[in-house]
């Protein structure tokens, strides 16, 4: 796994045993502990998130190199390892990073994430992730004691106190209202030192949901690099009208029912091409905001939201 440095420039889950249970409940059983459980569609619904997280819970611990939050461990240490993750849901990374001693702080709403992550913060690295030695020791990471507080807050009303180095949001942001992600915005800035760091990771956000998103961060003081050009090259590829979707930070054709059949592939790479002409004027762009960027950084007062896009 490639770690973060942000320089400018199916698990398998636990079977039910209950040996008498009738065959459609085994059935259902089954169909439980086989298909992904799925986020809550309301994100209010405490009871809907207990229910979702303890089903993920059930999964065998995953490697270090598979825990995403982690790419961002030389950064947080870097910046002085004051570390806040809202919305921590059963994410593993939290409890590695006080296991690299940062004084970590997780917060959530709901009260099973809560207890679990208390519960394996007390366990030592080697317990928490597979692989966990050899992962510090390829990344030059060395494990020392930390300090670990999980408390139940919901992060886009309550903040917990003290000040952070880094704020780690992931996937938990997106899918909140707009006037919700600009609460939550204002709460992350509010407890983040002068010259903090915020991470957002998301999830398949396209189009207008990138806008709205940015524009919440920006709304509460945030600086986001590269973001004036990701924003033009949106709003050029918006503009062509051609249905697409970024993946990897280019516009692709997706399979669907925009063309004729039997003129699919003509047309797609007819307008694959139009896509493809913004590219260098958005790469000019980008160096072109290299400088602001760097002295943003570097200013000792800023505030800085980096946005990962991710998509599957």
């Amino acid at each position: 796994m490639r770690l973060e440095r942000f320089r400018p420039s199916h698990s398998a889950y636990c079977r039910l045993r209950a040996p008498r249970l009738t065959q459609r409940r085994r059935d259902a059983a089954y169909h439980h502990d086989n298909v992904p459980p799925q986020p809550p569609q309301d994100w209010t619904d405490v009871d809907a998130w207990d229910r979702y997280l303890r089903a993920q819970a059930r999964a065998a611990a995953p490697r270090a190199d598979d825990i995403l939050s982690l790419r961002f461990a030389p950064m947080v240490l870097r910046e002085g390892g004051r570390l806040w993750v809202p919305g921590c849901g059963v994410d593993r990374g939290p409890a590695l990073y006080a296991a690299l001693g940062c004084r970590v702080t997780v917060t959530d709403v709901s009260p099973f994430a809560i207890g679990w992550q208390a519960a394996l913060a007390a366990q030592p690295g080697t317990r928490i992730a597979r692989g966990w030695k050899a992962f510090t020791d390829a990344n030059q990471l060395v494990p020392a004691p930390g300090s670990f507080v999980a408390l139940r807050q919901d992060f886009t009303q309550e903040q917990p106190d003290g000040e952070f180095d880094v704020v780690i949001n992931c996937r938990a942001f997106s899918q909140l209202a707009p006037d919700v992600q600009r609460r939550a915005a204002r709460s992350f800035e509010g407890r983040l030192r002068p010259a903090g760091h915020l991470i957002v990771d998301t999830l398949n956000v396209q189009g207008d949901e990138r806008t709205t998103l940015e524009d919440s961060l920006l709304d509460a003081g945030f600086f986001i690099p590269g973001q004036e050009a990701e924003r033009w090259y949106r709003d050029q590829l918006a503009a062509t009208g051609i249905v697409h979707a970024m993946v990897l930070g280019r516009p692709m054709i997706p399979r669907g029912d925009q063309y004729p059949p039997d003129e699919f592939a003509a047309c797609a790479r007819r307008d694959q091409a139009i896509l493809a002409s913004f590219r260098a004027a958005y790469e000019a762009r980008v160096d072109a905001a290299v400088p602001e960027a760097q002295r943003r950084l570097a200013d000792g007062v800023t505030k800085i939201a980096h946005v990962l896009y991710a998509t599957g």
